[in-house]
């Protein structure tokens, strides 16, 4: 990526970061405003997205725009703006298969109730099972002292977790080579 697209993703990231830009439906990223002229991503980073969002592996999808496979990785690895875009299809995406999955649910409750009410109780148990209903639970701590001691820990280790990332935050953000 030169020095012109590390620039522009730069702006692009910050503008999305300060409110100045917004990732609509539509997964074209544009500027709301600013200085600086609206942005969108070009034609090739667009239909790029549109078949990587449909299933296509990287190496075809690339070949279909006529760009070099590294540089759609490089898109979706340090360009803001793709990066912006490919998250909000994915997010959709996520949103309609959670919608669908819902409808097939229903579908499936009563296909279950059927074969319950004509005298079929393995298709009943076997859904409990992968519900997760018909398994053994572990036990936590039955004392209060061992469950408060356990809540500490967990506390700890969260905590420990959080200031590890911001080390590595801090040190990624003082040293440009990483």
């Amino acid at each position: 990526m030169g020095n012109v697209e590390q620039e522009r993703a730069k702006r692009m990231g910050d503008a999305v970061s300060n409110g100045l830009a917004t990732v609509p439906k539509d997964g074209v990223v544009k500027s709301s405003g600013g200085e600086e002229a609206p942005e969108t991503l070009r034609p090739k980073q667009q239909r790029a997205l549109e078949l990587l969002v449909g299933g296509m592996p990287v190496e075809k999808l690339a070949d279909e725009v006529g760009v070099h496979r590294s540089t759609v990785y490089v898109w979706l690895k340090k360009d803001s703006a793709f990066q912006a875009a490919h998250n909000q299809w994915l997010e959709q995406l996520d949103v309609e298969a959670r919608s669908r999955s819902k409808v097939l649910m229903r579908k499936a409750g009563d296909a279950v109730e059927k074969a319950l009410d004509g005298g079929d109780g393995r298709l009943g148990l076997r859904l409990l099972e992968k519900m997760g209903i018909v398994k053994e639970r572990e036990v936590g701590p039955t004392e209060a002292g061992e469950v408060e001691m356990e809540r500490k820990v967990e506390r700890k280790k969260k905590d420990l977790e959080r200031r590890k990332l911001e080390a590595e935050i801090k040190e990624s953000e003082m040293n440009p080579f990483l």
